[in-house]
Protein backbone atom coordinates (compact mmCIF):
# COMPACT_ATOMS: atom_id res chain seq x y z
CA UNK A 1 0.00 0.00 0.00
CA UNK A 2 1.29 3.37 1.19
CA UNK A 3 4.84 2.23 2.28
CA UNK A 4 5.28 0.31 -1.17
CA UNK A 5 3.98 3.54 -2.80
CA UNK A 6 6.39 6.01 -1.43
CA UNK A 7 9.21 3.77 -1.97
CA UNK A 8 8.12 3.34 -5.52
CA UNK A 9 10.48 5.81 -7.39
CA UNK A 10 13.73 4.81 -6.00
CA UNK A 11 12.99 1.90 -7.78
CA UNK A 12 12.96 2.87 -11.16
CA UNK A 13 16.49 2.85 -13.04
CA UNK A 14 15.27 3.12 -16.95
CA UNK A 15 16.94 5.54 -19.46
CA UNK A 16 13.44 6.19 -19.93
CA UNK A 17 13.28 7.59 -16.07
CA UNK A 18 16.23 9.91 -16.53
CA UNK A 19 14.13 12.92 -16.20
CA UNK A 20 12.48 11.58 -13.15
CA UNK A 21 16.18 11.52 -11.06
CA UNK A 22 15.79 15.34 -10.59
CA UNK A 23 12.70 15.27 -8.82
CA UNK A 24 14.35 13.82 -6.01
CA UNK A 25 16.22 16.40 -4.70
CA UNK A 26 16.70 20.27 -5.32
CA UNK A 27 20.14 21.56 -4.59
CA UNK A 28 19.62 25.32 -2.59
CA UNK A 29 22.92 26.70 -2.86
CA UNK A 30 24.53 28.42 0.47
CA UNK A 31 27.35 30.51 0.92
CA UNK A 32 29.39 31.29 4.33
CA UNK A 33 31.75 33.85 2.54
CA UNK A 34 29.68 35.28 -0.59
CA UNK A 35 30.91 33.06 -3.31
CA UNK A 36 28.59 33.06 -6.28
CA UNK A 37 26.28 30.30 -6.53
CA UNK A 38 24.84 28.56 -9.01
CA UNK A 39 21.00 28.60 -8.97
CA UNK A 40 18.86 24.88 -8.79
CA UNK A 41 18.00 23.37 -11.85
CA UNK A 42 14.02 24.38 -13.01
CA UNK A 43 13.52 20.60 -12.55
CA UNK A 44 13.43 19.55 -8.71
CA UNK A 45 11.41 17.98 -5.66
CA UNK A 46 9.64 21.33 -5.21
CA UNK A 47 8.46 22.02 -8.93
CA UNK A 48 7.20 17.97 -8.46
CA UNK A 49 5.70 18.64 -5.10
CA UNK A 50 4.04 21.48 -7.05
CA UNK A 51 3.22 19.38 -10.42
CA UNK A 52 1.68 16.64 -8.76
CA UNK A 53 -0.30 18.64 -6.21
CA UNK A 54 -1.53 20.12 -9.39
CA UNK A 55 -2.48 17.60 -11.57
CA UNK A 56 -4.18 15.92 -8.41
CA UNK A 57 -6.60 18.63 -8.53
CA UNK A 58 -7.44 18.32 -12.08
CA UNK A 59 -10.31 17.55 -13.40
CA UNK A 60 -8.95 16.77 -16.64
CA UNK A 61 -6.42 14.43 -15.55
CA UNK A 62 -7.22 10.28 -15.76
CA UNK A 63 -6.82 7.93 -13.10
CA UNK A 64 -3.49 6.73 -14.12
CA UNK A 65 -1.77 9.86 -14.19
CA UNK A 66 -3.13 10.88 -10.69
CA UNK A 67 -1.94 8.15 -9.24
CA UNK A 68 1.22 8.27 -10.98
CA UNK A 69 1.39 11.58 -9.57
CA UNK A 70 0.53 10.51 -5.60
CA UNK A 71 3.31 8.34 -5.87
CA UNK A 72 5.41 11.31 -6.77
CA UNK A 73 4.48 13.42 -4.21
CA UNK A 74 4.69 10.57 -1.46
CA UNK A 75 7.86 9.90 -2.18
CA UNK A 76 9.08 12.95 -3.09
CA UNK A 77 7.40 14.72 0.69
CA UNK A 78 10.04 12.46 2.02
CA UNK A 79 12.67 13.11 0.57
CA UNK A 80 12.92 16.84 0.53
CA UNK A 81 12.92 16.31 4.57
CA UNK A 82 16.35 14.37 4.26
CA UNK A 83 19.46 17.56 4.74
CA UNK A 84 21.35 15.69 2.21
CA UNK A 85 18.46 16.07 -0.60
CA UNK A 86 17.99 19.92 -0.48
CA UNK A 87 21.33 21.93 0.02
CA UNK A 88 24.63 21.76 -2.29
Amino acid sequence: GLVNAAAWLDGLYGSEYQELRKKHYIDLPFSLDGTGLIQPDKVNAVSAIVAAKNILQSRQMDDFEKGFNLRILLHVAGDIHQPLHCAS
